[in-house]
């Protein structure tokens, strides 16, 4: 569990997003996203994200409380959570307060129409030894159902020369936020059902209610 988490706001290196898979994704949304909000879900390129697959999921929010479910989870994900993941109920195993946090987070994703990002590091069975991962959070349109999914990607980077066995029910969650994009002109943001957990704005960046003290 985690006993302090730091959500930064200051912009230096050590915020950007560093991890070469969750770049290629970055990268490939925003050529397809142009001026819109968000690109369709059909226009992702598989020959382009194949290195990122198997750590790649797309996310779908539910209506009437706070949980996103798995349309698709590649295998690098299902080996973490231990399970098969499509069509099950996302984020679970996970300590209370990350689980949380990362939902709200998502929420974010869709309402802003803005990547995430999220750094955490999960034990890896290995002694009381961590493993650092770099996960990305994108907004990606189903026009077909009319509605905002989102693209979800969690890298581990386990130590050279370790066993990596990461435990997604251990995991610490370090730093989050939302990586801010040009705004498009004219866009409405989508609306969230009324039982969306309330999240203010402080200046560029979001503040999330709650949260844990260092006694906690």
């Amino acid at each position: 569990m985690t006993n302090v988490t730091s959500f930064h706001t200051a912009q230096d290196r050590q915020q950007e997003l560093t991890d070469p898979l969750n770049l290629i994704v970055l990268r490939h949304w925003e050529q397809l996203r142009g001026e819109r909000p968000a690109p369709d879900r059909k226009e992702l390129n598989l020959r382009v994200l194949a290195p990122t697959l198997h750590w790649f999921g797309i996310l779908e929010r539910r209506d009437s409380e706070l949980r996103y479910d798995w349309r698709l989870a590649g295998s690098g994900l299902c080996e973490l959570w231990g399970r098969e993941l499509r069509e099950t109920e996302a984020m679970t195993d996970m300590p209370r307060f990350e689980r949380d946090t990362i939902l709200r987070l998502l929420d974010r994703v869709i309402t802003t129409c803005q990547p995430a990002l999220m750094r955490l590091s999960l034990k890896i069975g290995f002694g009381n030894r961590r493993c650092p991962a770099e996960a990305l959070a994108l907004p990606l349109a189903d026009e077909s159902a009319g509605r905002l999914l989102v693209a979800f990607v969690l890298v581990p980077h386990c130590p050279p020369g370790i066993p990596c066995h990461p435990a997604i029910e251990d995991a610490e969650l370090h730093f989050l936020r939302l990586i801010w994009t040009e705004p498009v002109p004219g866009h409405t943001q989508p609306q969230l059902p009324p039982h969306s957990p309330v999240v203010r704005r402080k200046g560029m960046f979001t503040v999330i209610e709650g949260g844990r003290s260092r006694n906690g």
